[in-house]
């Protein structure tokens, strides 16, 4: 690749979303006569700053028999330094609380209550009380005063219909298993389940957006599986009721926002999550493929509820599922999601100016504040180079610039790395490492299932040491569970950080073993329900992301200086590369330059010592997914960055990303134990001095090694990198 090839920064403020390139970022040796100015315009700012930057995904609100109580989560999410919790738990709204149940049966012949959507249920004036008087409506209440009366700045991003993956409504659940195969009504297939009682067929009801009278029925008038049994976003008559219920939750919403702050902590209100894959319509390929003209429709209509009842809310469209590009299914491929997220923008651009709220055009950006990306990639089989997340982000804000929504938030909140594994990881080597979290740590054993991001022994890399005059040491066979979980946390932030992701975040903050995201939690899972919180010791993640809000939360820029990024870099740029081995051991070591990072003391979260230093990282691109395995232990030499400063020495500090050990002490029955972090200390790092055109100029060295912790400088002068080796 070309060695002159321009470096990534994200730009932010009023230009247009993408990268801009900043020259001069990478050289080989070269005579100092030919350095540049140091050029100080900002060319690449990243507007957020702080907790706005960072959030948490999940944190299980108003669960306490499983993950503690609302006030104890709020105080950590607090002091990880999150800004913003999507998803909270019980705080959002689900089918049943505005639909109610019906009586259902099980496959073992056991009678369950479903959500099933009645006749007489769908009045506004019955939907609007039901809105009111739900739970998540009352948990939003006690949160917002909660958060108010302890001065927390959290915000929130939740769901209003959890459609998807993993929902209640996803045909692969119990709910459905004694109707059988899901059914199809052509040219759709994939659908969600939602039982519709069978007073629906036959009757009417009149559109509020056209006027129009509808009937329910799209697959027949006789009672039929498609009709009665799914969520079915192309059927006007369910529109409608969905409509409906978007607008008892903006009143509802709007009722109760002046006594409560609401309008200070709902940062979004999601509407869906996960359901690019469902519903798919066939294409002239033959193939399935997302139904983003439909499921535009179906968005609008419940966007257009919301904002009748309650005009200031922001609104996001649903989450976009982590992909897996050996799918036989088009809808979960990368080029599917990208296929999702402009066709969907693409019906609301077009149906908004056909079906107008109060006399009114809504404009894109009332409709969509934001999207956030899923990215996972860490289950067997599906791992690979974090090359591939800047260039993904870079494509889906072209997607959204070209709607005009070039300001909307563009997120990477649910993300994750599993310590839940196979029992083969080496015993625990620090104080804080637990290796597998199995019986081998007095922890019961995690149950043998395979989920979402799991850390097998096969997927992580080995935990290599790099020691000094070129020498590698291979510390472990394969990489601790937790440390790899926390060092993954650092490197998928920084990665998000260059695609210029406005909002960054973890896939989740506390599990349990029941669940399919055990071990992704940045506190020990739960093994069991009534379990004190006092048992929730924190993770090296937790560390991780903390140190991250304290070092980089007020960062101007993040650019990428090794890899040397192309301009035409694609996802499937990226792809033909690595399996032709075109990038090389050294294009796998990533080089970052922040601008505005924060020399924090130790302990790793206190008062910066200098409000705004230049930071550099090197970390190695773990995952060999590609023809060229990572560089076992890499390292990134720096100068002065321009010839007024290149043989001036300069105080350069080492900072650790990783934590030395963790004290626990015993909690309250109620709380998360009391946890003290040690880290060690900041380490001023000696220049040495290489010949440059007869003249000794001093530079700097930073380290890191595959599997281990990204290594990372900080200089209150902007320093040029020399070479990667």
């Amino acid at each position: 690749m070309a060695g002159t090839a321009p470096s990534w920064a994200r730009v932010g403020g009023d230009l247009a979303g993408g990268f801009v390139h900043v020259n001069g970022a990478s050289h080989p040796l070269f005579d100092p006569g030919s350095l540049a100015p140091s050029h100080t315009s900002g060319d690449a700012v990243v507007v957020a700053s702080g907790r706005d930057r960072f959030a948490v995904n999940t944190p299980k609100f108003y669960q306490a028999d499983k993950y503690g109580p609302a006030d104890v989560i709020a105080s950590d999410l607090h002091s990880l330094g999150a800004g913003y919790a999507r998803h909270p738990g019980l705080v959002q709204l689900f089918f049943p609380e505005l639909i109610g149940t019906c009586v259902g049966t099980a496959s073992d012949g056991t009678r369950v209550d479903v959500p099933c959507v009645q006749v007489a249920d769908i009045d506004q004036a019955t939907l609007n009380d039901r809105a009111l008087a739900s739970p998540a409506m009352g948990y939003l209440k006690v949160l917002a005063d909660t958060l108010r009366s302890t001065g927390s700045d959290l915000r929130l991003i939740f769901i209003l219909f959890h459609l998807g993956a993993g929902a209640s409504t996803d045909w692969d659940s119990a709910e459905f298993d004694a109707i059988g195969a899901a059914p199809t009504h052509a040219p759709y297939a994939d659908p969600l389940g939602l039982r519709w009682a069978t007073d629906h067929f036959g009757n009417t009801i009149v559109d509020g957006l056209t006027g129009a009278t509808l009937a329910f029925g799209v697959a027949g008038t006789a009672v039929n599986a498609w009709d009665r049994y799914t969520v079915d976003p192309a059927n006007p008559y369910k529109r409608e009721v969905y409509r409906r219920m978007g607008l008892a939750v903006g009143l509802a919403i709007s009722a109760l926002a002046d006594e409560h702050g609401l309008r200070d902590i709902i940062a979004g209100v999601e509407i869906f999550n996960e359901i690019e894959v469902f519903h798919a319509i066939e294409g002239d390929d033959g193939k399935l493929h997302p139904d983003g003209a439909s499921w535009g429709d179906l968005y609008y209509y419940v966007a257009a509820g919301l904002l009748e009842g309650c005009d200031w809310l922001p609104l996001w469209i649903p989450g976009i599922a982590s992909y897996n590009d050996t799918a036989r299914k088009v809808t979960r491929t990368w080029d599917g999601k990208q296929e999702f997220l402009d066709g969907i923008l693409r019906q609301l651009d077009r149906v908004r100016t056909e079906l107008l709220l109060g006399g009114r055009t809504l404009e894109m950006d009332e409709l969509v504040a934001g999207v956030d990306y899923h990215y996972y990639h860490r289950k067997a089989g599906e791992t690979q180079s974090l090359l591939y997340l800047p260039v993904e982000l870079a494509a889906l804000r072209q997607v959204l610039t070209r709607r005009g929504l070039q300001d909307a938030k563009l997120t990477v909140v649910e993300s994750g790395v599993n310590v839940v594994c196979d029992g083969s990881s080496p015993a625990p080597t620090t104080a804080y490492d637990s290796g597998c979290e199995s019986a081998t740590d007095a922890w019961a054993e995690y149950p043998d299932f395979e989920a979402p991001g799991t850390a097998t022994t096969d997927d992580r890399p080995p935990w290599y040491v790099c020691g000094t005059g070129g020498v590698t040491l291979e510390g472990m066979s394969v990489a601790p569970a937790n440390d790899f979980q926390a060092a993954s946390l650092w490197k998928r932030f920084v990665a998000a950080m260059i695609g210029g992701a406005d909002i960054i975040g973890w896939h989740t903050h506390l599990s349990n073993n029941a669940s399919s995201f055990a071990g992704t939690g940045l506190r020990r899972d739960f093994h069991d329900k009534d379990v004190s919180p006092s048992i929730a010791a924190a993770r090296p993640s937790w560390f991780a992301f903390r140190r991250i809000v304290a070092i980089l939360g007020g960062i101007r820029s993040a650019t990428l200086l090794n890899p040397e990024p192309e301009a035409d870099w694609s996802h499937e740029y990226i792809h033909n590369q690595l399996a032709a081995g075109e990038f090389t051991t050294t294009q796998l070591a990533w080089v970052v330059e922040f601008d505005g990072a924060r020399l924090v003391s130790t302990p790793p979260v206190g008062p910066s010592i200098a409000a705004s230093w230049w930071a550099y990282m090197i970390f190695v691109d773990d995952t060999a997914d590609g023809a060229v395995d990572p560089p076992t232990c890499a390292q990134a030499r720096f100068m002065g960055y321009d010839i007024t400063e290149a043989l001036a020495d300069k105080t350069v500090y080492r900072v650790a990303t990783g934590p030395r050990a963790s004290d626990l002490g015993t909690g309250a029955v109620d709380a998360y134990p009391p946890q003290t972090w040690s880290a060690d200390a900041n380490q001023r790092v000696d220049a040495d001095t290489i010949d440059m055109g007869g003249l000794r100029v001093p530079t700097w060295t930073v380290r890191s090694a595959r599997g281990n912790w990204p290594g990372l400088i900080l200089c209150q002068q902007r320093l040029r990198l020399l070479e990667v080796t």
